[in-house]
């Protein structure tokens, strides 16, 4: 009986435990799936664009966009519009 009762217990604790688990795994599918998408060539729609400035680009992935947003978060265009001459 005992063996009966912790069985069901871990069955129903593994069954609502299962899609909350399943969800936090989604994004970090996204973000993968949106750096492949860049690593080919750039984002494809505004979620990879928004992922992508999230959690950043792989090293060694030559798309115009991850360029743009590593000068953008090392400060490349503050700098440069300070020092800008009109």
């Amino acid at each position: 009986m005992k063996k009966l009762l912790l069985t069901t217990i871990a069955i129903s604790v593994l069954a609502f435990a299962g899609p909350a688990s399943a969800r936090g795994v989604g994004e970090a599918g996204e973000a993968e799936a949106a750096r492949m998408h860049a690593k080919a060539g750039g984002p494809l729609n505004y979620r990879d664009a928004e992922l992508l400035e999230r959690y950043g680009c792989r090293d060694k992935t030559d798309s115009e966009y991850c360029w743009y947003l590593y000068k953008k978060q090392s400060g490349h265009f503050r700098h440069a519009r300070k020092y800008r001459r009109y």
